[in-house]
């Protein structure tokens, strides 16, 4: 097996021809290449809430996104024009207040029940929009 090696080692050595690869399957061929990952309406949702963007910088990444063709064809950048649409009914506006005034409703909505033990007042006197 020896001779075998050593008679392989000195074809190569005097071919013109550089050593083949030792590695096994190994291609460099840009067929092994990662697919990019197109993300769907969800995943665009998911990632928006994950990095807890505002609207309008949601709407800018979105359209970003499909301006470069890197979103799946049928998402839509208009869903987070109304993503707060689902919660509006919970709470009212009175002159320049808004406020909750269905918190049982609004924790059901999200998935938690509502223990009034377990939860404060939290008053927020912030003059900017939530628009």
């Amino acid at each position: 097996m020896n001779q075998e090696i050593r008679s392989a080692a000195e074809t190569q050595q005097g071919s013109s021809e550089p050593p083949a690869s030792t590695e096994p399957n190994v291609s460099h061929g840009r067929s092994s290449a990662p697919q990019p990952h197109f993300p769907t309406q969800d995943e665009l949702n998911d990632l928006v809430r994950d990095l807890e963007l505002s609207k309008s910088k949601a709407k800018l990444l979105g359209s970003r996104l499909k301006q470069w063709n890197l979103l799946e064809k049928n998402v839509r950048i208009s869903s987070f024009r109304s993503r707060h649409q689902h919660l509006a009914p919970f709470f009212r506006k009175e002159d320049d207040l808004v406020f909750c005034y269905d918190v049982d409703d609004l924790m059901n909505a999200f998935g938690m029940k509502h223990d009034p033990q377990k939860w404060r007042l939290f008053i927020d006197s912030s003059k900017l929009s939530l628009k």
